[in-house]
């Protein structure tokens, strides 16, 4: 079916919707489609091709180039409306990142338990650290003590652990998914991962569409088990979660310029804002109940 309309948009563009070979590639297409139902298939032999390549004459328009493709010589500018809209959108070169820009946690990983805890309460202390949070530490403080006495050292070596643990299989998701030619010293950026995308050029759309699927896939698993790990079901209290996810908001914005740093504190923010929304939930229908 895809060789099919293929097949319908390249006569298309040097001939007519209305030409015999579009025409029959139109009604090949309704067979094709029926094939779940009815068995028919096509034969590719059916599938009727341009008058160009019945010459011998292969070029095809440029909007179906390959996004890496160097001769322009095998193809011509097509002057459809596929082919301007093609021409007309201009994306910027992407900025390679340096290969010793992120730097992973793994290297963070040899300081003692008491010693992440102390780097945290001072790191959390510090009232110009970034301006987003000063925000979310106003409206989390409504709902929460979060000073450093009433933070417990255990759930800041959990959440640390918790991050650890994120950041090193976020890393291994990003390696096993790029589509580099040479993907043994390469890796998706954080960025990447967490959009779900993947911005590398290749000449195999569909193994970088192959790629993308899997990428979301793992990463949304990834992200599932954070958020389980942060609202903790035997949690007594959703306040007691609030109070997680704000420990891992701050471990992710303390460690913004380590790879996963970023994505954890995203994931972490998301669980502020569900916890508190489901405290004013909880609230209101106390409040309901006292004035039944």
């Amino acid at each position: 079916m895809g060789v099919i309309a293929t097949n319908w948009l390249i006569i298309a563009d040097r001939e007519s919707i209305f030409s015999d070979e579009c025409l029959k590639l139109a009604q090949l297409h309704n067979i094709a489609v029926d094939y779940p139902k009815t068995g028919e298939a096509v034969p590719l032999s059916e599938i009727p091709k341009s008058k160009e390549e019945k010459k011998k004459k292969k070029k095809k328009p440029d909007w179906c180039a390959p996004e890496t493709e160097t001769n322009a010589g095998r193809y011509y500018t097509s002057e459809s409306a596929v082919g301007r809209l093609f021409r007309a959108i201009k994306l910027p070169a992407l900025e390679t990142a340096a290969p010793s820009s992120p730097s992973y946690v793994e290297d963070m990983r040899m300081g003692t338990p008491n010693a992440i805890v102390k780097d945290y309460r001072r790191w959390s202390s510090c009232p110009c650290n970034v301006l987003a949070r000063l925000e979310v530490e106003r409206r989390v403080q409504e709902f929460i003590v979060i000073s450093d006495r009433a933070t417990p050292k255990d759930r800041i070596k959990f959440m640390w652990a918790l991050f650890v643990s994120f950041a090193c299989q976020l890393r291994s998701i990003c390696a096993m998914n790029t589509i580099a030619e040479y993907s043994g010293l390469a890796s998706l950026t954080e960025e990447e991962a967490l959009i779900g995308t993947i911005a590398e050029k290749t000449s195999q759309p569909r193994r970088r569409t192959d790629a993308m699927v899997r990428l979301r896939d793992q990463s949304e698993r990834l992200v599932k088990a954070v958020r389980g790990e942060i609202f903790r079901v035997d949690e007594a209290s959703r306040r007691q979660s609030l109070l997680q996810a704000w420990i891992a908001y701050n471990i992710g914005l303390m460690k913004r310029s380590c790879f996963g740093g970023k994505s954890f504190a995203w994931i972490a923010l998301g669980e502020i804002f569900d916890a508190m929304k489901d405290i004013e939930e909880e609230e209101r229908a106390l409040q309901r109940q006292a004035n039944a």
